[in-house]
């Protein structure tokens, strides 16, 4: 298998997926539920920001966004999708000595907080879009 193709239609994957279930997170999310989704981006903003691993509280705010959107397919398929592009990048970036540079954090940091406003202001289009920034950058920090 081409890892690096593999990754890429992760990604590719991504950009049809990830939109939709914050978009639906805008519109179902409960208060509670926005409340866990903001502890959840402040935890992965914190690690970013003492150069901590985050991958584990990234897969848990996309977790939390996927639960708020009440779709029990995207609660089911998230987790899972979540840990096999995990798993892909860390493959790629050992065979091509990559990580996630400045630039890259500094995406996360920025599309993650972007997310959580659109979703607190119930704006399911402005979710999706700025969730869709989020994985394109992360495919820009890739190499693709």
């Amino acid at each position: 298998i081409d890892r690096r193709q593999l990754v890429h239609d992760w990604y590719e994957m991504r950009l049809v997926y990830t939109p939709e279930v914050t978009r639906l997170a805008a519109l179902r999310a409960t208060e509670e539920e926005i409340e866990k989704i903001a502890q959840c981006e402040a935890k992965t903003a914190d690690l970013i920001r003492r150069g901590e691993v985050f991958s584990a509280a990234d897969m848990e705010f996309h977790i939390a966004i996927a639960q708020a959107s009440h779709n029990l397919v995207f609660i089911r398929m998230t987790p899972m999708l979540s840990e096999s592009l995990s798993l892909a990048r860390g493959e790629l970036y050992q065979v091509m000595g990559q990580k996630h540079d400045r630039t890259g954090l500094d995406n996360i940091l920025h599309y993650h907080a972007e997310m959580l406003r659109y979703i607190r202001k119930r704006d399911g289009e402005g979710a999706a879009l700025a969730t869709r920034y989020h994985v394109k950058c992360g495919m820009e920090d890739m190499g693709f």
